[in-house]
């Protein structure tokens, strides 16, 4: 079974490495391994507050992606996603905890045996026979916007390292649970990354179904995604600004 993102638009080069974007040129005598992640920003995340600090400057940021991405969804819709926060929460953690230890060691690692009707099929995927990760779990900030946000990989083709897709991971509780939409999330982070990293080219954007048996891989439109973020963002922004 071939990726689904075979095909797409050439780009612009982008090697990773450690050092700042205007350093990229100078990277080149660098091992393969080391030039392969990208450098992660200076970004802390305090879990039980879910919250980011900017570290240069020590900024709490008031906003995250998903605060953002709240706002486009329907209060029905919510409500029930929280009345089964107790069952896809700890399914969540445990399989991206399990893809992120898989993408950086090849292996994803021990796990609870539960959910391994959601782990076996998405580290088995046919994706990875193609694409490797650059970065996992990454954070980013807007931080004139003070909005933060994580994002689960950003993959690059292992034969074209121009070559790059932001991916979502998203776990369901049924074989045939439908998809949902989360352009907006993914163009968040697409917009967020080109802010600190305006020489990296994101082709395509996707969502990881991880459910149980099964794996899918769905495409969604990059631009469309950050076009969708930026409506989101602005609308909220002028819910949530302040009084004086």
């Amino acid at each position: 079974m071939q990726s689904k993102f075979q095909d797409s638009r050439t780009a612009p080069t982008a090697t990773f490495s450690e050092m700042s974007p205007q350093q990229l040129n100078e990277s080149k005598s660098q091992t393969q391994e080391t030039s392969r992640w990208l450098k992660p920003l200076p970004i802390t995340f305090n879990e039980e507050a879910h919250r980011y600090q900017w570290e240069p400057t020590g900024q709490w940021l008031n906003h995250s992606v998903t605060q953002v991405c709240k706002g486009t969804k329907d209060p029905w819709a919510m409500k029930r996603i929280m009345e089964t926060k107790h069952i896809w929460e700890p399914r969540g953690k445990s399989v991206h905890l399990a893809l992120e230890t898989f993408l950086k060691t090849g292996d994803p690692g021990q796990y609870p045996e539960e959910y391994a009707e959601w782990i076996e099929p998405l580290v088995g995927h046919s994706v990875w026979e193609t694409y490797e990760a650059v970065a996992c779990e990454y954070r980013l900030a807007d931080i004139s916007r003070n909005i933060a946000g994580a994002f689960d990989a950003l993959l690059r083709r292992k034969d074209d390292h121009n070559q790059l897709v932001l991916v979502d991971l998203k776990t369901q509780g049924k074989p045939d649970s439908s998809p949902y939409d989360v352009s907006t999330q993914l163009g968040g982070y697409v917009a967020m990354l080109g802010l600190h990293w305006p020489s990296l080219y994101v082709q395509k954007a996707g969502v990881l179904w991880s459910r149980p048996g099964a794996t899918t891989l769905q495409k969604v439109d990059v631009d469309e995604a950050v076009i969708e973020w930026q409506g989101a963002r602005d609308a909220f922004l002028m819910l949530n600004r302040p009084e004086f």
